[in-house]
Parts: structure tokens; sequence; C-alpha cells
């Protein structure tokens, strides 16, 4: 038995089976990951926003709120890639302003709405959402302040999500 071949070569096929499934042909559209990193929020970039649309299969058309949008580069790319509409809050001004320039930048502010509005004061009707996203709010939320406000805003999310809808973060 040859221990080191053996694990050579389940380290191969571990790599062959990661790179045939963690492929992201919409993210990989957009090579400048400087411009990528600095206006994403949080690690990961277009790739996690890509991988978490994928696992609610997000369809088009669908009505997204995005929670947390930071300079909107993950907003927009979910409303040009996915064919939907998305209304991004955050509770700071001047991100709620990049989100609407970067939304013409890429062409699609007819599908981007940015709002200067947080959780969980988000003010929206009952179940208003099918999908909610969010992708480092919440682990702020939970790391500043408390886990009663954590929770808080976690009930504001399941208010306004539609029942059957999804919440990904």
């Amino acid at each position: 038995f040859d221990a080191k071949a053996t694990f050579h070569s389940l380290g191969m096929r571990r790599r062959e089976i990661m790179e045939q499934t963690l492929q992201y042909p919409r993210a990989d559209k957009y090579p400048d990951l400087t411009s990528v990193y600095a206006n994403c929020s949080g690690p990961g970039g277009l790739k996690v926003a890509e991988f978490l649309c994928d696992k609610i299969q997000l369809a088009p058309g669908t009505r997204v709120l995005d929670i947390g949008t930071n300079y909107g580069f993950q907003t927009c790319f979910i409303a040009k890639e996915y064919q939907v509409d998305v209304i991004g809050i955050d509770p700071w001004q001047d991100h709620a302003e990049r989100v609407q320039e970067n939304a013409i930048k890429w062409g699609i502010e007819d599908r981007v709405l940015a709002m200067k509005v947080g959780v969980p004061e988000t003010t929206f009707a009952s179940a208003s959402f099918k999908i909610v996203y969010s992708t480092t709010t919440f682990e702020m939320f939970r790391g500043m302040h408390s886990q009663e406000k954590y929770l808080e805003c976690l009930q504001e999310v399941f208010r306004i999500l539609r029942p059957g809808g999804r919440f990904t973060y």
C-alpha cells in the first residue's frame, strides 16, 4: 500500500471535483477584481452573490430586497445577471447614492432602486418580497450590536418576506 500515492491521488480528485463544481460563469465576466473587491461588501465579491443566487434558484423577473448594499456592485450584478428588480437598502446615504451611480454605469438603472434605510426600520409592508438577500450585514449586526438587535433584524426580514419566500445570507 502506497499511502503517499493514494493521498496524492485523492488530493487530485478533490481538486478536480472542486474545479467542476465551483465554477462562476457569471462572476467570471467581471475580471477586474480590484474594482470588484473595492466595491463589494465582504469577501468573495461577485462569486458569493452568484453562489447564493444559484442556490436559491433566483428567477428572472423576481423582485429582490438586498439588505446592506455597500456600494451596490453585488446589487447591480444580481439585477443584471439574473434579470431581476432589486431594491437595495443601506442606512448610509453615500452608499445609496453610490448604488444608483453604479446602476447607471452598469446600464440597469431601471432595475435597481437604492434607499437610505436599515433594518429593522424598513417600513416595507408585510410579505413584500419573495427573496431577501444579504451578504455580511447580519454578521455585522451580531458582532457590533447585541444578540437582541440581531434577532430584531431577523424578525423584520421574516415579516417582510412572503410565505414560502427565501432569505439568503
